[in-house]
């Protein structure tokens, strides 16, 4: 399946097949040179299966783990691409989870104004999230995603089989921003998963989530609108991600917490316990948001004293509403679940 979207005067098309990283060398004959950047927590087979049929083609690989989201990490691959010769004529290939997209597609957004990039993800959360919209960024100072830019890749491919390697906390760290998706925008994805044998559905379930984020995308390209309803339970998310430096809590992790605070209907608090519980997921941390405020108040969304947020009206329904930071930090209280 091949699916296309048309953002930032650009236009990004996504393949979605079984076994298409043996493929991807026929969408790069047009390319001089070509570098594919991973970390080494990918399987090296991944990268030797698509290099095997690419032509003047290099690779770079960089440590795994959030911490090295960073500006460091970003300079070293700029001198790589340096040493390389590298040119706007050439192409640059993600191939790994969000940490190396977020990455390399900010590099490929910066270098020398901007260089072709194809994006291919190997986890879950990269196939329905990252690699979709074009948002890039690295991490500075333990802000999450404090520096970035919008650069949307040529090329997407989406192969579920590389999802086999994963283990299952990274499989289901994926899987909460499926569910972020069904509970703001797709009713049917939400009760697929709630209701389905998840591993025998995953491509369909796969197949709506990535529709459902482009459908909004198209819609507000540049995060000003209708997109910002994508950030359901990242407020609260990404301070917890910056308050435990980046540890302890995967990204998928900390959503699961988020959309739990900031859910206020119990019965749907209670659904997504009953999918938390289904995918054995068991939420042991007890959050005190008062801790987490200082990494609140550095939340892109805040403007003055407010912030714009998603809010639930029922399953599949989302609005945005402007409160005062003070009244989100009140309205989360200390929650604990179990």
């Amino acid at each position: 399946m091949v699916l296309s979207i048309d953002t930032f005067q650009h236009k990004s098309s996504y393949y979605i097949q079984k076994n298409i990283l043996n493929e991807v060398y026929k969408y790069c004959k047009s390319f001089h040179q070509i570098i594919v950047v991973s970390d080494d927590g990918v399987p090296f087979s991944y990268m030797e299966t698509l290099i095997k049929n690419l032509k003047n083609a290099s690779y770079y690989i960089f440590p795994h783990g959030e911490k090295n989201k960073s500006p460091k990490t970003v300079t070293k691959l700029l001198d790589f691409l340096l040493q390389k010769e590298m040119n706007r004529d050439d192409l640059i290939i993600a191939l790994g989870g969000g940490v190396v997209l977020d990455l390399v597609g900010f590099v490929a957004s910066i270098f020398k104004r901007g260089i072709s990039y194809y994006a291919i993800p190997t986890t879950l959360l990269a196939q329905v999230d990252c690699c979709i919209g074009g948002k890039t960024a690295i991490d500075y100072q333990q802000i999450k995603n404090a520096i970035g830019s919008f650069y949307v890749p040529n090329k997407i491919f989406i192969d579920s089989n590389v999802l086999n390697t994963l283990t299952k906390r990274q499989f289901n760290n994926g899987l909460f921003e499926i569910i972020k998706m069904g509970l703001i925008y797709d009713a049917s994805l939400f009760n697929l998963i709630a209701e389905k044998n998840i591993i025998q559905n995953i491509d369909s379930i796969i197949e709506k989530a990535i529709k459902d984020k482009i459908d909004i995308v198209k819609k507000d390209p540049f995060d000003r609108n209708i997109r910002q309803i994508l950030n359901y339970g990242h407020t609260l998310g990404h301070a917890l991600e910056s308050y435990y430096h980046f540890k302890h809590l995967l990204h998928g992790e900390a959503i699961a917490y988020g959309m739990l605070l900031e859910t206020k209907q119990k019965d749907i608090q209670q659904k997504l316990c009953r999918i938390y519980k289904k995918i054995h997921f068991r939420l042991h941390k007890e959050i005190d948001s008062k801790q987490v405020l200082n990494f609140i108040k550095n939340d892109k969304k805040i403007s003055g004293k407010y912030i714009v947020l998603p809010i639930i009206k029922e399953i599949g329904k989302c609005e945005l509403i402007k409160i005062t930071l003070d009244d989100f930090i009140n309205s989360l209280g200390g929650h604990h679940y179990e």
